[in-house]
């Protein structure tokens, strides 16, 4: 706290805000560990002592100065005692294996939303169950539970712990999904025809990619949209009274005039059909979009203010959508990047790194930055005590869904595309398109691309610079 405090850029600010008595006493306080439950004549919290309270809130365990949970003892002194009921192998003790994940737990800064996560029966009885041997520890132990959601969390909760060996969570996710659609349907030959297709065109390529440590969120989600409009397809058929070997013409005609445009990309999967024998040779015809999205550049720099000045929006909000409209970064990479890509050089430049060069962040978004790096969300838990995420998830060991932040930033106004292209074609005016890929993360190609559609090469034109 004192390092993030005296490192930002203006001190002075920081010192103006010292001078406030409210402050100072809450942080001698929470330095010394005292207790302020009483309030003074103006309203500010006072200790035990000055307000006259009777009552002693010394724990009877480790004599912490903090409110009771229950029987006189604080909420860490609780948890131990709770969790480590739950963690017993049957012996009164802990079981060994499991006694960094005690540590972990009981060591997070918020002990009392532990022990309200404890009160889950399916996170108590799933402890228990690998403690006592009841459920084995590996990874299986966590793949058939009735509570998929609940077994996950605990499955990365070990993983971050070192219990477990890593294994890729992109690819975790996509199994157990793939699993809760395929017991979803009913008809046999769909359930045969759909499980062939995830597992050989989609899944076999997904773990080549992981073991690679190539795999990335957009795969996924790419992959369970084209199997989740092939199962569509197949139920479009059926309606129609056909199964797919006696699939025509008009039946994939029909499906693609009656419904959304993200009906086409059941290409995928009725070309693969086609490969394999399992429909006749039809044409699926392939979707290009009419449009590019791109926003005005007053409307971006409009963004850029409000993100600036709005202050009521979450700080991780603001710096996520920094990155989409100074840099262009898609939130697929935004949401993935690590604290180390932020950094200050000897002269307290802030700089950002996307491939491998350096970027400067210019003033005022470098201070949004820099204060969101000293005030990241969802690290005050077991799961991320240690992230070297820039932007923690909620889920242990992982960075903050991609698909929170794309709500969170079209709830705020902001067109994802449009901004990014608009970000994108500003750059490639300032800079020459190769110079603008190295230094953003993207190919040669699209920069080029987008500087045609920018106008790049009339405005080398001396005329239109001048």
């Amino acid at each position: 706290m004192h390092e993030g405090i005296t490192a930002q850029p203006h001190p002075r600010s920081a010192l103006t805000w010292l001078r406030n008595p409210d402050v100072r006493n809450l942080l001698a306080a929470i330095a010394t560990g005292t207790l302020l439950p009483g309030l003074d004549s103006t309203g500010s919290p006072i200790c035990v002592t000055c307000a006259g309270i009777p009552a002693d809130f010394h724990c009877t365990r480790c004599s912490a100065e903090e409110e009771p949970y229950r029987a006189r003892r604080c909420a860490r002194c609780c948890l131990q005692d709770h969790l480590a009921e739950l963690l017993d192998d049957g012996t009164g003790t802990i079981a060994e294996f499991l006694k960094p994940l005690h540590e972990g737990i009981t060591a997070q800064p918020h002990p009392r939303s532990a022990l309200t996560w404890l009160r889950n029966p399916d996170v108590r009885n799933l402890l228990t169950a690998i403690a006592t041997g009841t459920r084995p520890m590996s990874h299986a132990a966590f793949e058939d539970h009735p509570s998929p959601r609940t077994a996950m969390h605990l499955r990365e909760l070990f993983i971050t712990h070192g219990l477990l060996e890593p294994e890729d969570r992109n690819l975790l996710h996509f199994e157990t999904w793939l699993d809760q659609l395929l017991t979803e349907l009913t008809d046999p030959n769909h359930h045969t025809l759909i499980k062939q297709f995830a597992t050989w065109h989609h899944l076999r390529r997904m773990r080549q990619l992981s073991a690679a440590g190539h795999l990335r969120w957009g795969t996924t989600r790419a992959a369970k949209q084209d199997i989740s409009v092939a199962r569509d397809f197949l139920r479009h058929l059926s309606e129609r009274g056909r199964t797919p070997p006696q699939c025509r013409q008009t039946d994939i005609d029909h499906w693609l005039a009656t419904g959304p445009t993200t009906r086409s990309t059941a290409r995928t999967f009725v070309r693969w059909a086609i490969r394999n024998k399992h429909l006749p040779r039809l044409e699926y015809p392939y979707r290009k979009a009419a449009t590019r999205p791109v926003l005005d550049q007053n409307e971006r720099l409009e963004l850029l203010r409000e993100t600036l000045d709005n202050q009521d929006r979450p700080l991780h909000h603001r710096a996520a959508a920094i990155l989409l409209l100074l840099y262009a970064q898609p939130l697929t990479r935004i949401a993935s990047m690590r604290t180390d890509q932020i950094s200050r050089t000897p002269d307290g430049e802030t700089v950002v790194i996307f491939d491998d060069q350096p970027v400067p962040v210019p003033h005022p978004f470098d201070a949004i930055l820099q204060e969101h790096l000293a005030r990241r969300p969802n690290m005050t838990t077991a799961a991320n005590r240690a992230s070297p995420w820039l932007f923690p998830g909620y889920r242990p060991g992982q960075h903050l869904h991609p698909g929170h932040l794309m709500t969170r930033l079209r709830d705020s106004g902001i067109h994802l595309r449009g901004a990014r292209n608009a970000t994108l074609r500003a750059l490639v005016l300032t800079m020459p398109p190769p110079v603008a890929a190295q230094a953003l993360g993207y190919s040669t190609q699209i920069t080029e691309q987008h500087a045609k559609h920018a106008g790049h090469t009339w405005a080398t034109y001396a005329s239109y610079r001048r």
